[in-house]
């Protein structure tokens, strides 16, 4: 791992970290990012006292392989989470495992997403069977699949005898285990987290300790949070509607109470409270022991819904439209226009068809615009917890998305196989007072699998990869594909890659899809298929001319195929490590 630490004099110290996460959160979608309508004064304040990368890249436009590529700076077929899905091998080192190891103090509130919220389909039909739980335990666009499947194993929906649930301890996030009664908290260590606070879904269907607080606490609320209750507004866009609870009882807020709670505790500062806070006697009053956070909101991820007052913050009509142009379908692979046109779409984060309104695609905007708005107000409360404690000049604080989402650009909603700049690129914010410069800005490209060898770099802590002494004949590849950004962070270089690799396999088509971000094009290839895409990012910035099949790009197209080819072998992880020559 490179680094250069020629810019700080606080380097022999480690500082503590907090990295706040969305969900589905688009670059663009923020006010330091130039959009002049959604307001998030905090975060903005963090992108000017800091360096913003802004052309961060994901590896994957999902969730699960998303999250475990940033964790644990392997790219998705090293690490073998493929799509959402596939649990992560808790074998493998975390940033969170390799923090703890050494010394810090280790804290998740919120999504971790890192095991499957659903559970294997045949034992969702015996939970079905044995009434251990029932339909509405489970989001409305998976239920007519567990239908299907409880019709073809010969299952009734309600009670009888039959098969038991499965341990929680083998499926430790799964939704229908924690509605049923049978989780009650996450195992600890979990993914290197000593403790957890932990939030699964999104909108009405969240569920973890947050949903057991809300319920004990706040029975009103509890009552009044799913999405049919008489006393929410439903949106005109599907999947939309202004919610009748307080904010104060959103999980927003208490990731953010359960976030600040732990700081209070971590740093000595806390007498603890009657929400639940970590409190471990072993660390009480250890504020020499830096800490490693975890704020993970799960917005502002569809479904399109908020509280009051960021429900109705933004007008609709005030709000543009999406980027696209009539007649794009055509000029696009087939499974766009049919993910645009059927109602029964089935691909990896889009199961159901793209084409809204205008109308209702202002609103989806406008009422995620006051999700990020909710979550840049949260954001806020942390930040000044830190202050208050006198910990903020010594904390790294990073702001980051796991991936973007379409909102109606190019006619696609959500994610899935659609490449564009609004699902592939995300925010990504470093502030560290004692040891970055303030109010840099660096296009230069980056990649989610820095962030894994960026954050030990910037803690001096060493990676889990360490090398092996070989003979100085052999160079060996290096164990990760992902770089420190330290320098490019500092300043030192304008960027520290040539390009970006984006894997994502979708299960449902049979695809591979296969993307190679440079810092002027991007080349997407469907192995087995002649159509693929190529955009010129200079010249066509919106995406909107395809250039695959256009003869003046073919010299194009030919070399970005090389520089792909070589990227992506350049990319294969060294692991294991050699540990000995042998003739």
């Amino acid at each position: 791992m490179a680094a250069d630490h020629s810019a700080s004099e606080s380097d022999d110290r480690r500082p503590n970290v907090v990295v706040f996460m969305t969900d589905q959160l688009r670059h663009d979608h923020l006010g330091y990012a130039g959009n002049d309508t959604v307001e998030t004064p905090h975060i903005d304040a963090l992108a000017a006292g800091g360096v913003t990368c802004d052309r961060m890249y994901v590896n994957n436009p999902h969730c699960m392989p998303a999250r475990a590529t940033l964790f644990t700076g392997r790219r998705p077929r090293d690490h073998g989470v493929r799509a959402n899905g596939i649990p992560l091998d808790p074998e493998i080192p975390t940033l969170a495992g390799t923090l703890r190891a050494a010394g810090y103090r280790t804290h998740g509130a919120g999504k971790f997403h890192h095991c499957n919220w659903s559970l294997p389909l045949d034992d969702i039909a015996g939970m079905l069977e044995t009434g251990e739980s029932n339909l509405s335990d489970f989001p409305p666009a998976f239920r007519p699949r567990i239908e299907r499947v409880a019709a073809e194993l010969d299952v009734d929906v309600g009670p009888d005898d039959g098969p038991v649930a499965p341990p929680a301890s083998e499926h430790p996030e799964a939704e229908a285990l924690w509605k049923a009664g049978h989780a009650e908290s996450l195992p600890e260590p979990f993914y290197g987290f000593e403790t957890t606070d932990f939030v699964g879904a999104h909108g009405d269907g969240a569920y973890g300790e947050y949903r057991a607080w809300l319920e004990a606490n706040h029975p009103d609320s509890f009552e009044r949070f799913p999405r049919d209750h008489p006393d929410n507004d439903p949106g005109e866009a599907p999947g939309s509607w202004r919610w009748s609870i307080p904010a104060e009882h959103h999980y927003n807020r208490w990731i953010a109470d359960r976030s600040r709670a732990f700081i209070e505790d971590a740093v000595g500062g806390s007498d603890g409270d009657d929400s639940g806070a970590p409190d471990d006697g072993d660390h009480a009053g250890a504020s020499d022991e830096p800490f490693f956070l975890f704020c993970s909101f799960p917005d502002p991820h569809h479904p399109y819904a908020a509280p009051e007052p960021y429900a109705s913050m933004y007008d609709p009509a005030d709000v543009s439209l999406p980027t696209r142009r009539e007649g794009e379908l055509d000029d696009l692979p087939p499974h766009f226009r049919d993910a645009y046109e059927n109602e029964d779409t089935e691909l990896s984060g889009l199961l159901t068809a793209a084409d809204h309104s205008d109308a209702e695609l202002r609103e989806m905007i406008a009422i995620t615009y006051g999700m990020v708005s909710f979550v840049d107000d949260e954001v806020g409360r942390v930040l000044s917890t830190l202050e208050e404690l006198g910990v903020r000049e010594e904390t790294l604080v990073v702001f980051c998305s796991d991936h973007g989402d379409m909102m109606g650009d190019h006619w696609m909603v959500r994610k899935g196989p659609f490449h564009f700049e609004g699902l592939l690129r995300t925010p990504l914010v470093w502030n560290w007072p004692a040891g970055l410069p303030a109010g840099r800005r660096t296009d230069g490209l980056a990649s989610a699998v820095d962030f894994f060898p960026t954050v030990l770099d910037l803690c001096n802590v060493p990676s889990p990869y360490p090398d092996h002494p070989l003979p100085e004949t052999m160079a060996e590849p290096p164990a990760l594909a992902g770089t420190s950004l330290v320098p490019q962070l500092r300043g030192g270089q304008e960027s520290v890659r040539d390009g970006v690799v984006v894997e994502n396999d979708d299960d449902y088509l049979g695809q591979r899809v296969r993307t190679y971000v440079t810092d002027r094009y991007k080349l997407t290839v469907y192995p087995g298929w002649d159509y693929g895409e190529l955009f010129d990012l200079r010249e066509d910035p919106d995406e909107l001319h395809n250039r695959w099949d256009d003869p003046a790009y073919a010299d194009v197209k030919a070399d970005l195929y090389r520089q792909f080819l070589e990227a992506y072998i350049e990319g294969d992880a060294a692991m294991p490590r050699r540990t000995s020559h042998a003739a």
